[in-house]
Parts: structure tokens; C-alpha cells; sequence
């Protein structure tokens, strides 16, 4: 909030409080903000520089982690996806598509309990995987690693193998001892 105020500001050339048509484009030109400001076209300008420094400084993070996350929701929700691009060939695909986004919570639930009765041992593995692996992604970003070339996947994949091979495993043998 203090940021925005601040931004409002830099932007309000006559000082009343609101910004017009004229103000807003002036907001984008670089040569119009105060010199140490970096006004909204500095922010664009550093979001980009920001964007292409992860691409293109690390060999093997930024796509690794891209491929997974599009992995994980294509395994997530592959299903909805596809009932949603089907939906988009009728009329009423809109009130539809709502219909289907609000069952995808219950849904999920629903596959994950189907997938526990069928295989609870790889089902409580892959659990564990999947919670070890974003707990050291979470763990890392809180040790300051928050570009995505600092991130140590390889400790990353350690974490995850331990959560399927050892935790998720033992996790399971104790549920069935007690």
C-alpha cells in the first residue's frame, strides 16, 4: 500500500489525486518520472530484465522447473483441461466451464481416494515425494535462494527420493501397525 501511494504520486503531475488519460501515458515514458524514480515503465523495464536474466542465465533450472510444473498440472488436471477445450465447441461453454471449475476441488479429492484404495503404499510414496520436494523448494526461497538458478535441484531430488523411498513408506507401515 505505501508503494502504490508512492507510485500514485509520481504519477499525479497536477496533484488531484487521480490520474488521467495523459497522466497514465506520461507514467510509461521514462524521460517523464523523477531523476532516482523508476516510475512504472523502470518496473516494466526491471520485470523484464528480471524474466530474461532467469531464462537465459542458467543452463538446466529455468527449464527443468518449467517442464515439471507443466507436468504437474497436465497430470493434475489433464482431464478438466480437456473437458474444458471440448466444452469451448458448444454455445453455453461459459455457465458449463463454471459447473466443471467448481467440481475440480471435489473431483481431485474423489481421484486421490480412488488412487489410495487401489495403491495406498504408492499413493502415500508419491505424497511424500511430491510434499518433501516442495518443502525444500519453500525451505531454499527462505534461504535466500529466490532465483531460479540458485535453486539446488539436486538437493531438491534428494529430498524428493527420501520422501518416496523412506518417508512415505515408513508413514505407511505405521498406519497399518496402528
Amino acid at each position: 500500500l505505501p508503494r502504490a501511494k508512492e507510485l500514485l504520486e509520481e504519477c499525479d503531475a497536477n496533484g488531484d489525486g487521480r490520474i488521467d488519460v495523459e497522466e497514465f501515458k506520461q507514467a510509461f515514458l521514462r524521460d517523464s518520472m523523477p531523476a532516482g524514480s523508476l516510475g512504472l515503465a523502470g518496473l516494466l523495464d526491471r520485470l523484464v530484465e528480471e524474466v530474461v536474466f532467469e531464462v537465459s542465465g542458467t543452463q538446466f533450472n529455468g527449464p527443468i522447473l518449467f517442464a515439471m510444473a507443466n507436468a504437474a498440472v497436465v497430470g493434475l488436471f489433464g482431464k478438466y483441461i480437456t473437458a474444458l477445450v471440448a466444452l469451448q465447441q458448444d454455445d453455453s461453454w461459459f455457465p458449463e466451464s463454471l459447473k466443471l471449475a467448481r467440481g475440480i476441488p471435489a473431483g481431485f479429492l474423489a481421484d486421490y481416494a480412488q488412487a489410495v484404495e487401489l495403491a495406498p503404499l504408492l499413493t502415500m510414496a508419491c505424497t511424500s515425494c511430491f510434499a518433501y520436494a516442495v518443502g525444500d523448494l519453500v525451505a531454499q526461497r527462505v534461504e535466500g535462494r529466490w532465483r531460479v538458478g540458485l535453486l539446488d535441484l539436486r538437493r531438491c531430488a534428494r529430498n524428493a527420493l527420501l520422501g518416496f523411498a523412506l518417508h512415505g513408506p515408513l508413514v505407511y507401515s505405521w498406519i497399518q501397525v496402528l
